[in-house]
């Protein structure tokens, strides 16, 4: 009998190829998902995409298609083939794609999910919006600044009781308060009115007072906090003191503890335009020198995330902010030089490779905490 090179699978469970073994022409006895083939073949890691730690080694062809693959992972982690997403770097494997079309050099990356997490009714909370006649009793005292659909004035309400409220108010052109965009002006009105309408809403979130309209603009009223906004004082040069830092931090866990026994799908995030330089000197070792410029949008959100991890990880990023006026890296992905230098050294090493001053070790530790990955 002829003999030639076959596929034999050995202890470890992954397929080699062993010369002068009988060639195997009844696939029978081959188990659903061991996709193997004459040609030689190579491991491929698949990582779990939220943790970034490995989930299997499969083995693959130039001709291995995904589906033979997600038959490979259903084998070895367990995850069902319909719960089971697929992605090399950004973009999501589709059923019929081959060994061909994959980074040969990239692990691929497993998501576990029923339902396509990208896709979110962004009109949830539409429901809640209830738009009124603008008050005459308003009175502007002066502009606050500028928003991303608008400007922010500081008013003066008259109430019919006859007091007074000073409150500020967003002011927005209403060809931009319904885009359906990722920054919707419409969702940004019905979440904060369904927080309004809740009893025991924590002073450290900030209460809706009203939302108006009349033929030009949409009008959302809410307290007026004199200190600004957090990312005006993260932009900014001036140096804030550990002991602000640490009651910033309390207050911005107060409320995230609300928002996380609320229940629903709120994700702390922080984005906007720039105001200032985002300043980090100091070259990190085997790294290039980090990049000068305006700030970018810093989302802390994964796919599949837990709502407790996510959320102190995004409040960890903004303390980091507070303190250093810098981020520690550009996006929270292993293909970031400078999130796998913290995640393999700590953040206090980054810090150090950068010549920082860091804070008290209790706090560096509550940081470390709140920054660490799984």
């Amino acid at each position: 009998r002829k003999r030639t090179c076959a596929c034999a699978r050995t202890r470890t469970g992954r397929w080699v190829r062993r010369a002068m073994a009988p060639c195997c022409e009844d696939s029978e006895d081959r188990s659903e998902g061991e996709a193997w083939s004459h040609e030689a073949s190579s491991a491929l890691p698949v990582m779990w995409m939220a943790s970034g730690c490995e989930a299997c080694v499969v083995q693959v062809t130039t001709e291995t298609h995904v589906a033979d693959l997600k038959l490979q992972i259903r084998n070895k982690v367990g995850v069902p083939l319909a719960e089971q997403r697929l992605f090399a770097g950004e973009e999501e494997l589709a059923a019929d794609s081959t060994r061909a079309a994959l980074t040969p050099a990239a692990a691929l990356q497993l998501l576990r999910s029923q339902s396509d997490p990208r896709d979110t009714n962004l009109r949830h909370f539409d429901s809640y919006v209830c738009l009124e006649k603008l008050p005459e009793e308003l009175e502007m005292v002066r502009l606050l600044g500028k928003s991303l659909f608008g400007t922010v004035e500081l008013h003066r309400w008259k109430r019919d009781d006859g007091g007074s409220v000073t409150c500020a108010v967003k002011q927005m052109p209403n060809e931009f308060v319904n885009q359906n965009k990722d920054k919707d002006a419409l969702t940004e009105i019905g979440i904060l009115t369904y927080l309004s309408r809740q009893r025991d809403l924590p002073l450290y979130i900030l209460r809706l007072l009203g939302t108006f309209a009349d033929t030009r603009c949409t009008y959302l009223m809410t307290e007026f906090a004199e200190g600004g906004e957090l990312y005006g004082l993260a932009a900014a040069s001036s140096r804030i003191s550990e002991l602000q830092i640490r009651t910033y931090a309390w207050q911005l866990l107060q409320a995230v503890k609300y928002l996380l026994g609320w229940r629903r799908h709120c994700r702390l995030r922080r984005g906007g335009g720039a105001r200032g330089g985002a300043r980090r000197t100091g070259p990190v070792p085997g790294l290039p020198a980090p990049r000068r410029g305006a700030w970018a949008e810093l989302v802390a959100e994964v796919w599949g995330y837990t709502l407790p991890a996510a959320d102190i990880f995004a409040v960890g990023i903004c303390l980091f902010n507070l303190t250093w006026h810098a981020r520690p890296w550009g996006h929270a992905v292993l293909s970031d030089p400078y999130f796998v230098f913290a995640r393999k050294h700590g953040i206090e090493a980054s810090l150090k490779a950068w010549h920082k001053t860091l804070l008290s070790p209790e706090a560096m530790r509550v940081l470390a905490a709140a920054l660490a990955t799984s």
